[in-house]
């Protein structure tokens, strides 16, 4: 998507949830590199299938419905609402090339396909403050004469409710189905009634108007009769709970006000979405600045990152960690998961949104066993140790935190008899613990890092240079606090082990190297590493190697629209097609960071465009938890696709770090400087962007500014 010079029109600061919709997708169901959109509301999440109707995947912790099956020989999620049309599967009767095509919105996901004349449109939406799914089926007659058939839909539910403390394992990896529901049908009213048999979960289903039969206790069977151009609608409605007869009256109410509910979730969800951009609204515990350009790549980054944190957002009324998380991925794994290695790359953005819900998050991680950063919202519970990058990424969010809110006081809160500070300065040394070689660096060969990247482990630049990092944001915070003497120890200490990175792992190429728990030393040229270096390391760069770096990215990283995480020249990428980490694709943040870095060392024509083609990347909805080179597999819309959730590729539909693009937009293209004392600076990149593009309504440390091309200005009034 290439700026049009002749576009002046300035797009929308707040949008409308229609604004913010993907480009149209087609697929064929068939075809399975595709990862289909996902559905949520402030409770739960769901995702669509690859079908025109089918729904996977439904958690509302402690419901779920349409998991994984616990026959091990099951190969894929249940799904539930699937089509037959004239008795045949919808997805059977479409002939090669023809295709489904999918849009998602905030507030729901479109799928739109034409079988032998007939064309059907479905709305699928989790409304907000329910339990529930629900879709609008609509078939129109295209042809020329009268059409008259039946219309299947196939309900299944596999509801389960795993408990917080004895199955509470089971929420860290993929939610279960249960093979043994009991069934009930109410074959007068159309609707179907699943029971647990291990706990009070209940699924209520159905189609309206009522059908006509129902098959084999799991098919509602509806007749129509369409005369050319004529329209009929059936609305499909499930809901989750545990009680028969409460669940069974919601399900009722939604079926009678169906119309009236599409419309409320669709305003409630653009209220919503105008809050995150209003000073003292009532949803967020803080805001985001408003973006004015003419640009759409750029307003395409930019609001796409939020679209990321929008789904997100949860408030579910089981969480233990407070009343507001961020959920980590989704929609099928890891479904009440909140982890801080995913929250670094987006800490300015949550400071600036919902700094609450931030400093909430962070004193739950504080309080707990420093080797387990990753919370489980439904439980309470810590994990861990996951990524070593877990503890320099928690000094990191909450410096962003402070810089950005002011809360200096929060540094000297007691948590479990410690000072905020004295435990993120345990966080941030908590890397000499490690060093197993005498090399003054961090080993973690006990630790997964990149998980896909055998070779990336022990001895890694990017875990060290993070930890370089923590020390020296420790020491700006043991400042802020009036303590010079850990500050000048903490900041002796970063320097040393700069030095110690560059000799012991700096490869000249422009890559780094690992050494391993027997001493071995691998060159490994990954993104990570690199991105960590031009971000963090910079200072202690010598002009030649950060030169090698950049010609390193552009020679084996780069491709039009995305990035390989792993360079293809390199041995271990032959290990594994999980796109996250390896040559085959990304995890959404490293575009972003790449970005900035090129942005500050590399600004030019060449870089732009390469921008540009992670905007047309941004064009289907949010980001995934990876994306897939744009050298090698076919784009979507123009843009680097999705990685798939199924095997061998497993990433899921969203990953909250692509709101990285986001925070691109506000600290390195408008340049905003969050990380300085004292008065709010900015260095804005708008040369080739768009030079007259603005963010107003820019809350840190108290005051509301806007950021242009001519630097910062304080907002009195603080609403411009």
């Amino acid at each position: 998507m290439m700026i049009n010079p002749s576009n002046t029109q300035c797009l929308p600061p707040i949008p409308e949830p229609e604004d913010l919709a993907s480009a149209p997708m087609e697929n064929n169901p068939v075809d399975l590199l595709f990862n289909p959109p996902g559905l949520g509301n402030e409770w739960g999440q769901a995702q669509t299938t690859r079908s025109i109707a089918g729904i996977t995947a439904i958690t509302f912790p402690p419901l779920l419905a349409c998991g994984q099956p616990v026959d091990p020989d099951a190969k894929d999620y249940l799904s539930t609402c699937d089509l037959i049309l004239d008795d045949r599967l919808v997805s059977a009767s479409l002939k090669p090339g023809e295709r489904i095509t999918f849009q998602w919105f905030p507030h729901m996901v479109r799928r739109s396909v034409s079988v032998q004349g007939l064309e059907i449109v479905t709305e699928c939406f989790m409304p907000c403050g329910y339990r529930s799914v629900l879709q609008r089926i609509q078939i129109t007659n295209r042809g020329g004469g009268v059409r008259k058939g039946t219309v299947g839909v196939v309900i299944r539910a596999g509801v389960a409710a795993p408990g917080r403390e004895k199955n509470a394992n089971l929420w860290h990896w993929r939610p279960p189905s249960e093979d043994d529901n009991a069934s009930d049908v109410l074959a007068a009213q159309g609707v179907f009634v699943f029971s647990s048999r291990h706990s009070q979960a209940v699924s209520v289903q159905g189609v309206r108007p009522a059908p006509v039969a129902v098959r084999d206790q799991c098919e509602s069977v509806h007749r129509y009769r369409l005369a050319p151009g004529e329209s009929t609608v059936f609305s499909y409605a499930h809901t989750l709970g545990d009680e028969r007869g409460a669940s069974l009256a919601e399900y009722e109410k939604l079926q009678a006000s169906f119309d009236a509910v599409l419309t409320a979730h669709r305003n409630e969800v653009a209220r919503r979405i105008r809050d995150a951009f209003t000073p003292g609204n009532s949803t967020y515990s803080g805001h985001l600045p408003q973006l004015h350009t003419t640009d759409p790549d750029l307003w395409r980054l930019y609001y796409t990152g939020f679209c990321t944190l929008f789904v997100a957002r949860a408030t579910p009324p089981t969480s233990r960690i407070g009343r507001v998380v961020y959920r980590a991925i989704g929609c099928r794994i890891l479904p009440t998961r909140s982890c801080v290695w995913d929250l670094w790359p987006v800490r300015h953005t949550m400071a600036l949104l919902d700094p609450v819900a931030m400093r909430e998050t962070l004193e739950h991680l504080l309080r707990g066993d420093p080797g387990r950063c990753v919370i489980d919202y439904f439980t309470g519970a810590t994990d861990g140790p996951f990524y070593p990058a877990n503890h320099h990424s928690l000094v990191r969010c909450a410096h962003a935190y402070v810089t950005t809110s002011g809360d200096r006081a929060w540094l000297e809160t007691t948590l479990d008899g410690r000072s905020v500070l004295d435990l993120l300065i345990a966080q941030a040394t908590l890397w000499k613990s490690r060093d197993r070689h005498g090399l003054g660096l961090a080993d973690y060969s006990d630790s997964p890092l990149l998980e896909v990247v055998p070779s990336y482990r022990g001895t890694v630049a990017g875990m060290n240079i993070g930890n370089l990092q923590a020390m020296l944001d420790a020491a700006q915070l043991a400042e802020l606090c009036e303590r010079p003497e850990p500050a000048a120890t903490l900041r002796a200490e970063a320097k040393a082990l700069a030095e110690r990175i560059l000799t012991e792992l700096f490869v000249p190429g422009g890559w780094f190297r690992t050494i391993h728990a027997d001493g071995s030393r691998i060159e490994v040229r990954h993104v990570y590493d690199l991105l960590m270096a031009l971000e963090y390391l910079d200072p202690f760069l010598q002009p030649q190697q950060r030169r090698a770096m950049l010609d390193f990215f552009w020679r084996e990283l780069a491709t039009p629209c995305w990035l390989h995480a792993l360079s293809p020249a390199d041995p271990a990428s032959t290990a594994n097609v999980r796109a996250d980490h390896q040559w085959c694709g990304s995890f959404p943040a490293w575009p972003a960071f790449m970005a900035k870095a090129l942005l500050r060392h590399d600004p030019g024509e060449r870089t732009n465009a390469w921008i540009r083609g992670l905007a047309a990347t941004a064009r289907q909805g949010v980001f995934g938890q990876a994306h897939l080179v744009d050298t090698v597999f076919p784009t979507i819309a123009g843009g680097a696709r999705k990685c798939p959730p199924d095997n061998p590729y497993c990433n899921e539909w969203y990953n909250i770090t692509g709101g990285a693009f986001t925070e691109t937009v506000i600290d390195s293209i408008l340049g905003v400087e969050f990380d300085r004392s004292g008065e709010l600076a900015a260095r804005p990149r708008l040369h080739g962007i768009d030079s007259e593009a603005r963010l107003t309504n820019v809350r840190v440390r108290g005051g509301e500014h806007t950021v242009s091309g001519q630097g910062v200005t304080r907002d009195e009034n603080g609403t411009k």
